[in-house]
């Protein structure tokens, strides 16, 4: 096995080493979202500005501090898709007041029953609330890889997302990040903003969250 120690071997092995390595970066950028266009467009005919509803728990804190909070509802609800809903500005609002909610889109999979799904819900001490149909929406995708990408993603999307809407002058919030398998879909509302809010951010404005998903009323 002399031959393997032969320089002109070495050469080769360190070649083809560098090669895999740079593949495998390469590869991790590109689905990692760090080469991805940024693209931001207003719709309604997309199929997350129907009415959906999700369960949920608010918090109050700094937003850069909330993925605990995402990792829990994963554990809860794996087969579903993962959302959270952010109400203030951190650049006008002190971090420890930013309101925000984390939870899941509640619907059949697939893997699960969706009465299954409701019972642990309930048992994790969830609430549910229904998003409205047909919002006017700021909307922008990016890959989903890990959590890296979540953090390349807040990098990229947000400053674009705000352009956008500056350019526009449009009136837009919450913003809304859906998780998927394979992408996060940012979104901000361009109208109805109060039926985006939870009552426990917003009492005076009669929109009702139930405890169980049967006292849910249906969407409209």
């Amino acid at each position: 096995m002399d031959w393997l120690s032969s320089p002109e071997v070495l050469l080769v092995l360190i070649g083809l080493t560098s090669l895999a390595l740079i593949a495998t970066v390469g590869f991790m950028m590109h689905a990692s979202g760090v080469l991805q266009t940024i693209t931001v467009a207003a719709t309604e005919k997309h199929p997350l500005t129907q009415p959906k509803t999700i369960a949920y728990k608010s918090h109050k804190g700094d937003y850069s501090k909330a993925g605990d909070n995402f990792s829990w509802i994963t554990g809860v609800a794996p087969f579903n898709h993962t959302i959270g809903i952010y109400y203030d500005d951190p650049s006008k609002t002190e971090p420890e007041e930013c309101r925000y909610v984390v939870g899941t889109v509640v619907e059949e999979t697939k893997d699960e029953p969706l009465e299954k799904l409701i019972t642990r819900l309930e048992k994790e001490e969830y609430k549910f609330f229904t998003l409205p149909a047909g919002a006017s929406m700021v909307l922008c995708d990016f890959p989903f890889l890990n959590t890296l990408s979540v953090m390349i993603a807040i990098k990229r999307v947000y400053p674009k997302l705000h352009q956008f809407i500056a350019e526009k002058d449009l009136t837009a919030g919450p913003f809304i990040e859906v998780y998927d398998s394979s992408h996060i879909h940012f979104m901000a509302a361009l109208a109805d903003h109060n039926r985006f809010t939870v009552p426990e951010f917003c009492p005076d404005n009669q929109i009702f969250a139930a405890p169980t998903f049967a006292q849910l009323p249906p969407a409209n």
